[in-house]
């Protein structure tokens, strides 16, 4: 492979040291192995890197063989921090000494003997009381998150006391569209900074806190003691999701880390949950949710279809979701195609994310659009639909999840 730039797969610069060689083969094999969305060749092809710059001979080759000769490093220094060097072979484990037996990966298998192992880095096994933990933070975070979501989406008015005169919030407050854009934009943000980046979360954090900071000096004297109270407790509330925000993602983090460690050193196991859905009870609750899933689509399809005119408030205008519903044929087209995509879904990865996003965004609108002129059998009504759609959603996910859990080689569920 002399036309393939190790150094640049890495991404390392060619007088990178030893240290800097191994943290960045750390952070590679993290998202190159198949199970993290990485492809088994990629996998290879950094195991095959790290081989190569962690041995002095086998850099020094490399370099020669590459026609870049003279990039910086010294063979004293590579000497004086991984040991005498060997030559590639089944013993070329000694040329690193520091880092254990990692170099001794074949990329036939793409499995080390040893990963992460050197210099203390052996992350922990999640136990079921971690799994606890987490289930129980994750709970917290979710309801404080959902709560939240809904009082600053349907009423962000509650902030205000009642003597405040007209400003800012209040001029917010009837912004429906701006108020599920903001929402939206945010849960957006909140998922980046699970895969990419926290620096847009942080900023929304910090917009919002420094709102809670300018409610005193705005509205301390013209509220009154309960509109103070409310006011406490939900500075309270908002510090205590950044709290468990920030410990779900670094639990979550080290549960990464664990995973990757068990992936890719060959001591991954089976979880109890996989072995649950392998067991007879595990099939009872994939077919129960074939039930669920088929029992929620025929409900949803015949209101979309047939009942459309219950999901639409009498007192409504004409709006969008008049104009679509006026073709019930091809309304029933839409659903039948989704409802084939979904069924040769269940146990794939699918995309129906494509679907399911504007649909949830189309739920979260319809208080806003259609909240004060529906009569209460409307509201709850609409509290029905959305809920068979959560459930088919999330039987979807479920029955999908058990079926993979099932195969011998699982596809994607972790």
């Amino acid at each position: 492979m002399a036309d393939l730039d190790y150094y640049e797969l890495l991404d390392v610069a060619p007088t990178a040291t030893l240290a800097e060689i191994r943290e960045a083969y750390r952070r590679a094999v993290r998202s190159a192995h198949p199970d993290v969305g990485g492809t088994s060749g990629m996998f290879r092809l950094v195991t095959a890197a790290y081989e190569t710059l962690s041995d002095p001979a086998r850099r020094a080759d490399y370099d020669a063989r590459l026609g870049t000769p003279g990039r910086g490093h010294r063979a004293d220094e590579w000497s004086a921090a991984s040991g005498p060097s060997t030559q590639p072979g089944p013993e070329s484990a000694e040329a690193d000494a520091g880092w254990g037996e990692e170099a001794t990966w074949t990329a036939e298998d793409g499995r080390p003997d040893q990963a992460f192992e050197s210099e203390g880095y052996v992350p922990r096994r999640v136990d079921r009381r971690g799994v606890t933990m987490l289930m129980l933070v994750a709970c917290a975070t979710g309801v404080i998150f959902v709560l939240g979501t809904l009082l600053l989406l349907y009423d962000p008015g509650f902030m205000r006391p009642g003597e405040a005169g007209s400003d800012l919030l209040s001029w917010y407050d009837g912004q429906p569209v701006l108020r599920l854009i903001v929402m939206l934009v945010y849960v957006i943000l909140l998922g980046a900074a699970r895969s990419e980046s926290a620096a847009g979360l942080l900023f929304a954090h910090v917009l919002f806190s420094a709102f809670l900071l300018a409610w005193p000096i705005a509205y301390w004297d013209l509220a009154s003691a309960a509109e103070q109270w409310v006011y406490v407790v939900g500075v309270v509330v908002w510090l205590t999701y950044n709290g468990l925000l920030v410990g779900l993602w670094i639990v979550v983090g080290r549960w990464d880390e664990a995973r990757v460690f068990r992936d890719t050193s060959g001591t991954s196991e089976v979880s109890d949950l996989t072995r649950w859905a392998r067991t007879d009870a595990g099939g009872r609750a994939v077919r129960a949710g074939y039930i669920v899933i088929g029992a929620t689509f025929v409900f949803l399809a015949v209101v979309l279809i047939d009942a459309h005119g219950l999901i639409r408030p009498a007192a409504a205008g004409p709006d969008a979701l008049d104009v679509a519903l006026r073709f019930p044929v091809a309304v029933a087209i839409v659903v039948a195609i989704y409802g084939y995509i979904a069924y040769i879904s269940i146990g794939h990865r699918s995309g129906l994310e494509l679907i399911y996003v504007p649909v949830a965004v189309g739920l979260l609108a319809w208080p806003l659009a259609y909240w004060d002129i529906a009569t209460t059998s409307e509201r709850w009504f609409f509290g029905l639909v959305a809920l068979a759609w959560a459930l088919h959603v999330g039987a979807q996910y479920a029955t999908s999840s058990l079926i993979d859990r099932r195969r011998p080689t699982p596809e994607w569920t972790r």
